[in-house]
């Protein structure tokens, strides 16, 4: 029989592999739009949004950088958001 930490363990490898098979599509869509014809990449399309596509993908860059600088901050127990 399962123990609450067998279960939980469990839980959270499933997590895990779908997190990681998330980010790998996410890295795939990425490559993809960085292979577009520069025009393209860099095209304002006002009815899909103000951005291009290069500045979406610049704001996640962005985005991700300031979240793994959290978690160094979160892991060190230093910072101004750690309580």
């Amino acid at each position: 029989m399962a123990t609450p930490a067998d279960l939980l363990a469990s839980t959270a490898a499933a997590r895990i592999e779908r997190e990681f098979a998330g980010f790998l599509r996410a890295y795939d869509h990425a490559e993809r739009d960085l292979l577009r014809a520069e025009e393209e990449l860099f095209e304002v399309r006002p009815e899909v949004s103000g951005w291009s596509v290069a500045d979406h993908r610049f704001h996640l860059c962005l985005a991700s950088e300031l979240v793994v600088r959290n978690l160094r901050a979160l892991r060190k127990g230093a910072g101004r958001f750690v309580k």
